[in-house]
C-alpha cells in the first residue's frame, strides 16, 4: 500500500512538473521538451498526448509545416492528376463506343462483300459448266486458248530471266 502511494504521488509531482514546463513550453529547447516528454511517456505510457508530444518533438516545427506543405501540394498536383486522367478515360470511352460501331458496321460491310463474291463465282462457275455442256467445242477451243496464253506470259518471264542473266554475265566479265 505505502508504495502505491509513493508512486501516485511520485506521479503527482511528475505531473506538476510537466504542467510547470508546459507554462513555460515557449522558452524550452527542443533537447528539454524532448527528455520532459520521455519522463511523461515512461512515467505514464498509456496517455496517448505523451506518444503524439513525443513524435511531434522529435520535428521541430518549421521542418513540420514545410512537411505539411510539401504534401499538401503534392495531393493537390495528385488529385488534378486523378481528374485529368478521370476525363481521358470519360473520352476514350466515347470514342472506343463510337468506333467500335464503325468497326462492326466495317465488319458487316466485308462480310456481305464476301457473301457476294461467292456469289458471283458460283455464278460464273455455273455459267462456265452450262456452257461447256451446251458447246463443248467452243468450250474447248476457248480453254486452249486461255492455256496458250499462260505459256506465253511464262516464256516472256523466262525471255526475261535469260536477259538478266546475259546482261549480269557481260557486266562480269
Amino acid at each position: 500500500m505505502t508504495s502505491n502511494s509513493g508512486s501516485s504521488s511520485h506521479d503527482g509531482a511528475t505531473a506538476a512538473a510537466a504542467a510547470a514546463a508546459d507554462d513555460s513550453d515557449g522558452q524550452m529547447s527542443p533537447q528539454q521538451r524532448q527528455q520532459q516528454l520521455r519522463r511523461q511517456t515512461l512515467v505514464n505510457p498509456q496517455r496517448p498526448e505523451a506518444l503524439t508530444g513525443s513524435f511531434l518533438s522529435m520535428i521541430d516545427r518549421p521542418s513540420l509545416h514545410v512537411i505539411t506543405v510539401s504534401q499538401t501540394e503534392m495531393l493537390e498536383r495528385f488529385e488534378r492528376a486523378n481528374h485529368m486522367l478521370s476525363n481521358f478515360n470519360e473520352l476514350s470511352l466515347g470514342r472506343f463506343r463510337q468506333l467500335s460501331g464503325e468497326f462492326r458496321q466495317h465488319q458487316q460491310t466485308l462480310d456481305e462483300l464476301r457473301k457476294d463474291l461467292e456469289l458471283v463465282f458460283k455464278r460464273i462457275n455455273n455459267i462456265k459448266r452450262l456452257t461447256e455442256r451446251a458447246y463443248p467445242e467452243h468450250y474447248a477451243a476457248s480453254v486452249a486458248a486461255v492455256g496458250e496464253l499462260v505459256p506465253l506470259s511464262q516464256a516472256a518471264s523466262e525471255h526475261d530471266l535469260a536477259s538478266n542473266t546475259t546482261t549480269q554475265s557481260a557486266a562480269n566479265q
